[in-house]
């Protein structure tokens, strides 16, 4: 387990951890850096004491099961980012930030919708670390989409309490429950303990958000802390729902994805994109030229190379589906709202 970021990887144990980052990430990435930190210190009860059942005591032998990796890692990440803005090391605008280009990205993924939470924390062994390019149609990480869930889980914790109950009263409430000399817990123990703080049923919420693949009603449920999530454009931009990467020096596909155009017309993860309408691009050029110089309803045509073969393919561009967001303090925030931004973040509203 642990986080893995671009500059640096941790590995959390009982009373000692080990990260590995490059010396420059001092200097280039200190917040990255000390969001690692916060996460491995995180796990320190997280994982290696509060841990789930059937990771109480693990077999190295053999692959160990469980549908509890989305609160393990993802829980564990979505504190990570949280200790830091608490502690003052980190502007509560930037964390929105961050938290809303989280969202945009896990909308753009159709995988979210096909995977459960539930399902990738048991699918780990065989799907997270085999990466294929059809992985953002069909898959969804329970580290991001884990830190999604808690989110959405302690925000509608808070709603229905009034601020009484949040996922720090449940996190707490877990540790001690089931301590690390005990058995430890499952998913049902999970939702009994949510229930009674909360004295509501989490049940339909964890179909439809844990073991389900529903989309997550954040608009609905930032108001809580005096929040609204606002697009940030809703005009119609180009899409062909490609994702690209610069291979060796060309402009190869690394996924296409399922609710765009180029999926339906038979472009495959590893073509190399020869020219697009006649015109060589670099792969961080093909979207913004899609988005910024083309229109929903134009007509592209690319000469692709798959498997030493030029082949020609042509489709019309769609829809792009998903807006951005910001997040921005209500007008007239009540006594309560305040409150519970203050409670949630650790700051002043």
């Amino acid at each position: 387990m642990g986080l893995a970021v671009a500059v640096a990887g941790g590995t959390e144990h009982l009373n000692s951890t080990i990260i590995q980052m490059p010396p420059h990430a001092l200097e280039t990435q200190y917040k990255v850096v000390l969001s690692l930190a916060a996460h491995e210190m995180f796990h320190t009860w997280n994982v290696k004491r509060l841990r789930p059942a059937a990771l109480r005591n693990v077999d190295l032998a053999r692959e160990n099961y469980t549908d509890l990796l989305w609160l393990c890692e993802g829980t564990t990440s979505y504190y990570d980012e949280l200790i830091l803005v608490r502690a003052g090391l980190e502007e509560p605008d930037l964390y929105l930030k961050k938290i809303t280009e989280t969202i945009y990205q896990r909308r753009a993924r159709p995988g979210t919708l096909v995977q459960s939470l539930a399902e990738s924390s048991f699918d780990a062994w065989i799907k997270f670390n085999n990466p294929n390019p059809d992985d953002a149609n069909a898959t969804v990480s329970y580290y991001e989409g884990g830190a999604m869930a808690s989110l959405l889980l302690d925000l509608e914790m808070r709603r229905r309490t009034h601020n009484r109950a949040s996922l720090d009263t449940l996190m707490r409430a877990m540790y001690e429950a089931f301590p690390a000399s005990g058995p430890g817990f499952t998913t049902e123990n999970l939702v009994e303990t949510i229930n009674r703080l909360t004295n509501s049923e989490f049940d339909e919420f964890f179909q439809k958000y844990i073991s389900g693949a529903a989309d997550y009603p954040f608009e609905e449920l930032f108001p809580v802390v005096g929040l609204d999530m606002i697009p940030t454009f809703t005009g119609a931009r180009a899409y062909a729902g490609l994702i690209m990467q610069e291979l060796n020096g060309a402009c190869v596909v690394k996924s296409v994805l399922s609710d765009g155009p180029a999926y339906a017309a038979g472009v495959n993860g590893g073509d190399e994109i020869v020219t697009l309408n006649g015109r060589k691009f670099k792969a961080t050029e093909i979207n913004p030229h899609f988005e910024q110089t083309m229109a929903p309803g134009d007509t592209v045509w690319l000469q692709v190379m798959r498997r030493n073969r030029l082949r020609r393919i042509d489709f019309t561009l769609g829809t792009k589906p998903n807006p951005r967001w910001e997040l921005r303090k209500v007008a007239s925030p009540s006594p309560e709202q305040r409150a519970n931004y203050e409670s949630w973040l650790g700051c002043s509203f």
